[in-house]
C-alpha cells in the first residue's frame, strides 16, 4: 500500500550577541510499493561563533613559515610565535543540506540503498593562515612583527569568515541477512 509522509521541523535559537536564528527542516518520504522507498530532505543550519573566536583574549602558539623577505635566508623556514585574537565582527556560519535517496528491498532479507547528499556552508570561521599573512605582508599591515635585523618574530593572527565550502557525495548501502537455524 502506498504511503506518503511529510515532515516539517524547525529549531529556533536566541543568542545574546547574535540575535535570533531559525533553522527549518523539510522531509518527504514516499513508499509507492512495499519494496521501494524514496526520500528527500532539505534543512538549514546555523553556528554562532564560539567564545574564543570572538573574545578579545589572546592565545599563543609556535610554528614556522617560509619567509621570502628573511635577510639571512630568503625563502627559508623560520620559527615564529603566533598570537591569535578573537574577532568581535564575525558573522555566524550557515549551512544548507540536501538529501535524496532510494531504498529497495527485493526480499525480506536484502536491502539496497543509495543516497545523494550536498552540504553548502557559508561564512566559515577559521583563523587566518600565518603563511598567507607572510606571503601577503603588504595586505596585513602591522600583523608581521620583525626584529631590528628584519627577521620575523611574531605574527598576529585573527579569526575571520573565510568563505564557503561545498561537499557532496553518494552513500551506497547493501545489507543481506543470512538466516541460520
Amino acid at each position: 500500500h502506498e504511503t506518503v509522509e511529510l515532515q516539517l521541523a524547525g529549531r529556533a535559537d536566541h543568542y545574546d550577541d547574535f540575535g535570533n536564528a531559525f533553522s527549518p527542516k523539510f522531509g518527504l518520504r514516499w513508499q509507492p510499493t512495499q519494496s521501494l522507498l524514496a526520500r528527500a530532505s532539505f534543512s538549514r543550519g546555523f553556528r554562532a561563533p564560539a567564545l574564543p573566536e570572538i573574545a578579545p583574549g589572546q592565545t599563543v602558539s609556535y610554528g614556522s613559515v617560509v619567509d621570502p623577505r628573511d635577510p639571512f635566508n630568503p625563502g627559508g623556514s623560520r620559527g615564529i610565535t603566533s598570537v591569535r585574537t578573537g574577532n568581535p565582527d564575525l558573522a555566524p556560519e550557515r549551512s544548507r543540506n540536501f538529501n535524496v535517496g532510494l531504498i529497495w528491498s527485493p526480499s525480506a532479507d536484502t536491502t539496497i540503498g543509495a543516497d545523494w547528499f550536498r552540504i553548502e556552508q557559508d561564512n566559515l570561521i577559521n583563523p587566518d593562515s600565518a603563511q598567507f599573512i607572510v606571503n601577503n605582508e603588504d595586505l596585513f599591515p602591522g600583523r608581521v612583527l620583525r626584529d631590528a635585523q628584519g627577521q620575523i618574530q611574531i605574527i598576529t593572527n585573527q579569526y575571520a569568515n573565510q568563505g564557503e565550502r561545498e561537499v557532496s557525495g553518494i552513500d551506497i548501502e547493501l545489507s543481506h541477512r543470512i538466516r541460520t537455524s
